[in-house]
Protein backbone atom coordinates (compact mmCIF):
# COMPACT_ATOMS: atom_id res chain seq x y z
CA UNK A 1 0.00 0.00 0.00
CA UNK A 2 1.42 3.38 -0.83
CA UNK A 3 0.85 6.66 1.65
CA UNK A 4 2.20 9.95 1.84
CA UNK A 5 4.06 10.84 5.06
CA UNK A 6 3.45 14.83 6.01
CA UNK A 7 5.39 16.36 9.11
CA UNK A 8 3.15 18.68 11.04
CA UNK A 9 3.91 21.05 13.23
CA UNK A 10 3.62 18.61 16.24
CA UNK A 11 4.60 15.59 14.55
CA UNK A 12 3.89 13.28 11.86
CA UNK A 13 0.91 12.06 9.70
CA UNK A 14 0.06 9.28 7.64
CA UNK A 15 -2.09 9.56 4.73
CA UNK A 16 -3.54 6.92 2.51
CA UNK A 17 -5.41 8.14 -0.92
CA UNK A 18 -5.87 11.49 1.02
CA UNK A 19 -7.44 10.30 4.35
CA UNK A 20 -5.79 10.12 7.75
CA UNK A 21 -4.86 7.20 8.05
CA UNK A 22 -1.98 6.98 11.34
CA UNK A 23 -0.20 9.36 13.38
CA UNK A 24 3.11 9.49 15.35
CA UNK A 25 0.78 9.35 18.58
CA UNK A 26 -1.09 5.94 17.42
CA UNK A 27 0.22 3.63 14.77
CA UNK A 28 3.55 5.59 13.73
CA UNK A 29 7.06 5.66 15.10
CA UNK A 30 8.86 8.66 15.47
CA UNK A 31 11.74 7.09 15.35
CA UNK A 32 10.98 5.75 11.57
CA UNK A 33 9.16 8.69 10.47
CA UNK A 34 12.33 10.76 11.43
CA UNK A 35 14.62 8.28 9.15
CA UNK A 36 11.98 9.15 6.12
CA UNK A 37 11.79 12.37 6.54
CA UNK A 38 16.25 12.54 6.86
CA UNK A 39 17.33 9.44 5.05
CA UNK A 40 19.03 8.35 7.62
CA UNK A 41 18.67 7.20 11.37
CA UNK A 42 21.78 9.10 12.64
CA UNK A 43 21.08 7.30 16.13
CA UNK A 44 21.49 3.93 14.14
CA UNK A 45 24.58 5.33 12.69
CA UNK A 46 26.46 6.58 15.72
CA UNK A 47 25.73 3.08 17.07
CA UNK A 48 27.53 1.22 13.78
CA UNK A 49 30.29 3.90 14.38
CA UNK A 50 30.72 3.45 18.10
CA UNK A 51 30.51 -0.64 17.67
CA UNK A 52 33.32 -0.31 15.22
CA UNK A 53 35.38 2.78 16.61
CA UNK A 54 35.06 1.64 20.79
CA UNK A 55 37.10 5.15 21.77
CA UNK A 56 34.28 6.98 20.16
CA UNK A 57 31.42 8.15 21.82
CA UNK A 58 27.56 8.45 20.46
CA UNK A 59 28.39 12.53 21.42
CA UNK A 60 31.31 13.08 19.33
CA UNK A 61 29.78 10.95 16.63
CA UNK A 62 26.77 13.35 15.85
CA UNK A 63 29.86 17.04 16.55
CA UNK A 64 31.60 14.84 13.49
CA UNK A 65 28.58 14.61 11.72
CA UNK A 66 27.24 18.10 12.33
CA UNK A 67 30.68 19.25 10.93
CA UNK A 68 29.95 16.87 7.61
CA UNK A 69 27.23 18.50 7.17
CA UNK A 70 28.75 21.69 7.42
CA UNK A 71 31.10 20.55 5.04
CA UNK A 72 28.53 19.34 2.54
CA UNK A 73 25.94 21.87 2.52
CA UNK A 74 27.96 24.97 3.89
CA UNK A 75 27.96 26.96 6.71
CA UNK A 76 25.73 25.70 9.80
CA UNK A 77 23.65 28.52 10.85
CA UNK A 78 25.08 29.77 14.41
CA UNK A 79 22.01 28.43 16.31
CA UNK A 80 23.24 24.85 15.58
CA UNK A 81 27.06 25.36 15.86
CA UNK A 82 27.76 23.60 18.72
CA UNK A 83 28.34 19.97 19.84
CA UNK A 84 25.01 19.50 21.17
CA UNK A 85 22.63 20.29 18.61
CA UNK A 86 19.28 18.30 18.93
CA UNK A 87 18.58 15.53 16.35
CA UNK A 88 15.12 18.06 15.82
CA UNK A 89 17.84 20.82 14.91
CA UNK A 90 19.49 18.87 12.68
CA UNK A 91 16.30 17.67 11.13
CA UNK A 92 15.14 21.29 10.45
CA UNK A 93 18.58 22.05 8.87
CA UNK A 94 18.72 18.77 6.90
CA UNK A 95 15.52 18.90 5.94
CA UNK A 96 13.79 20.80 3.23
CA UNK A 97 10.87 18.63 2.45
CA UNK A 98 7.87 18.32 4.65
CA UNK A 99 6.21 15.21 2.70
CA UNK A 100 7.15 12.13 1.66
CA UNK A 101 5.92 8.94 -0.75
CA UNK A 102 6.63 5.85 1.52
CA UNK A 103 5.25 1.84 1.49
CA UNK A 104 3.59 0.33 3.98
CA UNK A 105 4.62 -3.20 4.28
CA UNK A 106 1.60 -5.69 4.14
CA UNK A 107 1.26 -9.24 5.15
CA UNK A 108 -1.58 -12.03 5.80
CA UNK A 109 -3.22 -12.13 8.96
CA UNK A 110 -4.63 -15.11 9.47
CA UNK A 111 -7.05 -14.39 12.36
CA UNK A 112 -8.28 -11.30 10.42
CA UNK A 113 -8.24 -13.67 7.23
CA UNK A 114 -6.88 -10.69 4.97
CA UNK A 115 -3.81 -8.81 4.14
CA UNK A 116 -3.05 -6.19 6.36
CA UNK A 117 -0.06 -3.76 7.11
CA UNK A 118 2.99 -5.38 9.10
CA UNK A 119 3.98 -4.11 12.33
CA UNK A 120 6.58 -3.63 14.46
CA UNK A 121 7.02 -5.32 17.82
CA UNK A 122 6.02 -2.24 19.34
CA UNK A 123 3.11 -1.81 17.46
CA UNK A 124 4.34 0.82 14.96
CA UNK A 125 3.63 0.54 11.03
CA UNK A 126 6.41 -0.98 9.26
CA UNK A 127 6.73 1.70 6.12
CA UNK A 128 10.12 2.44 3.49
CA UNK A 129 10.45 5.87 2.22
CA UNK A 130 10.16 5.64 -1.85
CA UNK A 131 13.07 7.12 -3.23
CA UNK A 132 12.20 8.91 -7.04
CA UNK A 133 14.71 8.78 -9.92
CA UNK A 134 16.09 12.10 -10.61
Amino acid sequence: MIGKLIKVENGYVLLVDNIMYATDNDLLSYKNCRKIALGYDIDELAEEETIENEYNSENSFKRGFLKALEIYRGEIPREIDHEWASDEIIESFYSDSSEWDVEIEMGYCEIEDEIVPKIDRNGCIIMKKIWKEN
